[in-house]
């Protein structure tokens, strides 16, 4: 705050809430003035964790999800099954239903999609659960090369222009 930051967004390597004092973080975060996000796979989001967040104002929550469809989850996540990918989409309504019973719209469930070469064509997927669950935006990203370990999931410069003429 002394140096007049304005934002904080919870991030790392791993799930944010994997951390024990995330939520009392983020909300000590909130109390001091700052816009306070999150960024997560949702996975980890319960009934305590969604109260939390609409109890602490928290600004926006970013949910990553790598594909909207059971069908493709296995190649997104190599440890993954069809049982994660319904615990985010649950985990997600679960925000939506807090949030309405708080009478309130924070914090702002953005629905994330890193594109690569396997979703980028199943984008109708994502915005039709974005509905379903009560998710106010939906936002991708090209999935970018890290260090040559993602370059066979990276998306290609032709698919990027297919996507931008279907968009």
């Amino acid at each position: 705050a002394a140096l007049h930051t304005g934002g904080i967004i919870f991030i790392g390597e791993g799930e944010p809430f994997l951390h024990p004092d995330a939520i009392d973080l983020m909300a000590m975060a909130k109390r001091t003035g700052f816009h306070v996000s999150v960024l997560t796979n949702g996975s980890l989001i319960d009934t305590t964790r969604a109260r939390a967040l609409v109890d602490a104002g928290i600004d926006q929550v970013t949910v990553s999800l790598w594909t909207s469809c059971p069908d493709d989850f296995a190649l997104h996540y190599s440890k993954g099954s069809d049982a994660s990918l319904g615990n985010t989409i649950r985990a997600l309504k679960l925000l939506a239903d807090t949030k309405r019973t708080a009478g309130t719209k924070k914090p702002e469930v953005v629905l994330h999609q890193p594109l690569t070469r396997a979703n980028f064509d199943k984008i109708d997927g994502l915005s039709r659960l974005a509905r379903e669950s009560g998710c106010q935006r939906v936002s991708l990203s090209a999935l970018r090369e890290h260090r040559g370990q993602l370059n066979r999931m990276a998306i290609s410069s032709d698919q990027i222009r297919q996507l931008e003429l279907r968009l």
